[in-house]
């Protein structure tokens, strides 16, 4: 039996991660082939709207050369070929469970149940299998974050989401003016520690929290790379409304923070974890 993840050409990482994630644990609990998915997704409203990074859009944004495939994993094509035969789509790991006892194919959906509740006990499986499908130079990279530790901040800046002070309705940007007020909280708690900064922005967008001593913008190839360095961060400070910062921070299991006005909550990242934290620094 199969089990794959369905994306939508304009969901990012963090929200692809999601499908995927919960058709990897039924692979691994339940004996189901995974199918490789296509990473890959060229996306004009991402670069269109603007905030961003121009120059790494290609391996950042539409997630070019971040993956290869597991062994154990069906090749895309031909697996989507043989599971369309008697499917059913899921939202979460209990629908599948279900659709397992009918030993029926199992597609996970991209765009509904973007927490953390049903697939919270799987933290293992799933850094080994992420793990295993970034790219080998990528884990090399982020290794080199391990030994020395470090606060990531995780800086939104690309115009999907709205400032509160815009009177816009959407998603709301963490201000940076925010990351700065708690990184010096965050300082003062465990020391003056270096600030690894992972943003879709570049220097002109963060150019007011990188004159802040001990702070530096990652330098990194692509979008796994980011967030492979920032889950070995000891303190995260996010953008609440981001799920590639929930994500960091649910791989990672350190303490994590945002703002008052753009908090984690809904995406119930320690759901059954009663060692990390995810709170607010106001």
């Amino acid at each position: 039996m199969y089990v794959s993840a369905q994306y939508c050409r304009n969901a990012g990482l963090g929200n692809k991660l999601f499908p995927w994630a919960r058709a990897v644990v039924m692979a691994e609990r339940f004996g189901y082939t995974c199918i490789d998915p296509v990473w890959f997704s060229p996306r004009g409203a991402a670069i269109t709207r603007g905030g961003i990074d121009y120059g790494k859009a290609l391996r950042k944004i539409w997630l070019y050369d971040n993956f290869t495939r597991r062994k154990q994993d069906a090749p895309f094509l031909k697996g989507i070929f043989l599971s369309k035969q008697q499917q059913i789509c899921c939202d979460n790991l209990s629908q599948a469970v279900a659709a397992a006892n009918e030993k029926k194919n199992i597609c996970f959906k991209w765009n509904t149940d973007h927490h953390f509740t049903d697939i919270s006990e799987y933290r293992t499986i799933i850094v080994k299998a992420l793990n295993d499908i970034s790219i080998p130079r990528s884990l090399d990279f982020a290794m080199n974050y391990h030994p020395q530790p470090f606060i990531g901040l995780n800086i939104r800046t690309g115009k999907d989401f709205v400032q509160k002070s815009s009177g816009k309705h959407g998603y709301y940007l963490t201000e940076i003016d925010w990351f700065i007020h708690a990184l010096a909280v965050t300082r003062e708690k465990h020391g003056n520690l270096p600030a690894v900064i992972v943003s879709d922005g570049g220097e002109k967008e963060l150019a007011k929290i990188l004159r802040v001593p001990g702070t530096v913008l990652l330098n990194s190839r692509n979008a796994i790379e980011d967030l492979l360095v920032l889950s070995k961060s000891k303190v995260l400070l996010g953008s609440g409304n981001s799920s590639f910062s929930a994500w960091a921070s649910f791989l990672g299991g350190m303490d994590t923070f945002s703002s008052k006005e753009t908090s984690f909550s809904h995406f119930r990242i320690n759901a059954g974890n009663t060692i990390q934290f995810v709170g607010i620094i106001e």
